[in-house]
């Protein structure tokens, strides 16, 4: 692999929003070992994206442009011609994220108001969510029904960048979000998605946006990541 095919390594970026300064610090991943790279972002010069890989949820509307892939709710006409799934969160996923992966990417929630589950982020439909609250980050499985894990220690923040890593390997999925990790186990993480779409999925708040950038996904070879037995002993420990 060469330097644009492995995940980065103590790298720096400030991102600059209006009224806000992030400075990001690219995580390793800590449980799996990256191996070949089959997504990546669009390029800044590309308009549009391919339908082969971003599947749109629900009739929501997403553009491209400087490589940031933004999505908003759909047309009022179609929520009201609609019982439900109206798309009043944006909502997109990547059916073609291997089962097993490593995945890195930036992402901004903006506006609109919080549902019961949304914003989140989800790895195959309703098979493990990492939703954000404003009191912190949970981890749930099984359509909701197993909850694996929470933290206080990352909150939402309307219009920040958060810098993601994810990760799943069998029955166990991991992300850190700046740094701080959610870890969780389930036996219903290793069948594939029975319904909806397979694969990194996002959803918004009610009546807000999504920017997506700088997103990458690897296959990962059949070992764990050094030292992973330890790490995953203090994660356990917190839960």
């Amino acid at each position: 692999m060469g330097p644009l095919d492995t995940p980065p390594n103590n790298r720096h970026r400030a991102s600059f929003t209006p009224g806000m300064l992030t400075l990001f610090v690219f995580a390793n991943p800590l449980m799996t070992v990256p191996d070949k790279l089959v997504l990546q972002s669009p390029a800044p010069d590309k308009t549009d994206l391919a339908a082969k890989v971003w599947s749109p949820r629900q009739k929501t509307r997403w553009a491209l442009a400087n490589g940031i892939v933004s999505g908003q709710p759909s047309t009022p006409e179609y929520q009201a011609s609609r019982k439900d799934h109206k798309g009043l969160e944006p909502r997109m996923a990547i059916p073609s994220t291997p089962q097993d992966f490593c995945a890195e990417f930036d992402i901004r929630f903006s506006g609109g108001t919080f549902t019961k589950l949304a914003p989140f982020i989800e790895y195959g439909h309703h098979k493990a969510r990492f939703s954000f609250r404003k009191d912190g980050l949970s981890l749930d499985a099984d359509s909701g029904k197993a909850k694996l894990a929470t933290t206080d220690k990352v909150t939402f923040q309307d219009g920040r960048w958060y810098h993601v890593v994810a990760e799943q390997k069998g029955d166990e999925v991991l992300m850190q979000v700046d740094g701080v990790t959610l870890y969780g186990t389930h036996p219903s993480l290793k069948e594939p998605a029975t319904k909806g779409a397979a694969g990194l999925g996002f959803c918004g708040t009610q009546g807000g946006t999504i920017d997506i950038r700088d997103l990458k996904a690897w296959s990962i070879k059949p070992d764990y990541a050094p030292g992973w037995s330890e790490v995953k002993a203090k994660l356990v420990g917190k839960s």
